[in-house]
This record gives structure tokens, sequence and C-alpha cells, in this order.
């Protein structure tokens, strides 16, 4: 889930400042597209924008979907399920 958080955060974050969503994405900093390889930067890029979805899809409960990323990081899946009796 972390990395799903990371991922969503800087999406987020680079969404509010450019209003787009980029190709890469660099997860070890904040608020920032990703580099290198070999051409520059691509603006929605279509694994990047259902990547997004599909990670939106796994933070927000399914009752009440999400647009943008949480204030609030949300629990990790194993926190919510609940706890079974031992057989």
């Amino acid at each position: 889930m972390d990395v799903t958080w990371r991922f969503l955060t800087n999406v987020q974050h680079t969404y509010d400042r450019e209003q787009k969503l980029v190709e890469k994405y660099d997860i070890t900093s904040t608020g920032t597209g990703g580099g290198g390889g070999e051409y520059p930067l691509q603006d929605g890029f279509g694994w990047t924008n259902g990547v997004t979805l599909k990670m939106l899809d796994l933070v927000c409960p399914k009752e009440n979907p999400c647009d943008s990323v949480p204030q609030t990081r949300p629990a990790a899946a194993a926190d919510k399920q609940p706890a079974t009796a031992a057989q």
C-alpha cells in the first residue's frame, strides 16, 4: 500500500500544479514527474491514467468512490478485514 499511496500522492500533486497527468512519476519525491528514457516526458499516457484509476479504486471505499487522493492515508487492507476464529 505504501507504493500505491506514494504514487497517488505524486500524481495528485502533479495534477494540482500542472492540470495534467504525465507518463512517469518519481515516487522518491512528491509532485515531480519522472525522467530519463528514450524520449521526453509525455502528457496523459494511457497506462498511467489506468493505473491511477485502479489505485483510487483500491484506496477509496466502493460505496464512496473518489476522483482524487483522500486527504488521509487509508488503513491497510489487512487492518479492515475482521479477524477469524482459529480452527
